[in-house]
């Protein structure tokens, strides 16, 4: 898919810290407490509840709060469990990158809720091992997340565009 400099923008004005290829893809918050599954289930499976933010390097931007499990081949979004996921854009402004973002979707609903909700701003903190720090969190790299978050969101942004 070719891409037009519009839309690769948020990565040329990038700082130094990091480049697009680097912050594109999903972070793992640090510091998740996992818990084993019973042995007669799954003695690999470990399941945790956690906020995953994901980069698109078309400046698109997710956070979901969510269930993951975690074995050795890597950790993947569980498909069974309540997310809550929040959908924004991003922006290299000077070193830093700007966030705008706003609860989208809940696979629960709230009585009395509207979605989306409102809009938030933030900024997020590049730190130099290979970490990011958002709404007062440590967040690092996760490849093995990148294939299934962008697989929900692909479902997640078709559903909240209605």
């Amino acid at each position: 898919m070719m891409r037009t400099a519009l839309q690769m923008l948020p990565c040329f004005a990038l700082a130094v810290a990091a480049s697009c290829a680097d912050l594109s893809g999903s972070w793992l918050e640090r510091g998740v407490v996992w818990t084993k599954a019973p042995a007669t289930i799954d003695h690999d499976l470990r399941s945790g509840r956690a906020e995953v933010v994901n980069f698109a390097s078309d400046g698109e931007f997710a956070i979901l709060t969510c269930t993951l499990y975690r074995r050795k081949s890597g950790v993947t979004v569980s498909a069974g469990d309540p997310q809550d996921v929040d959908l924004g854009r991003w922006q290299s402004i000077g070193s830093s990158l700007h966030i705008q973002h706003r609860l989208s979707f809940r696979t629960i609903e709230r009585s009395g809720e509207t979605l989306p909700g409102p809009e938030i701003s933030g900024v997020v903190e590049i730190m130099n091992d290979h970490t990011i720090r958002f709404r007062g969190k440590v967040f690092r790299r996760e490849r093995s997340l990148d294939k299934g978050v962008e697989e929900d969101l692909v479902g997640v942004r078709s559903v909240a565009k209605r």
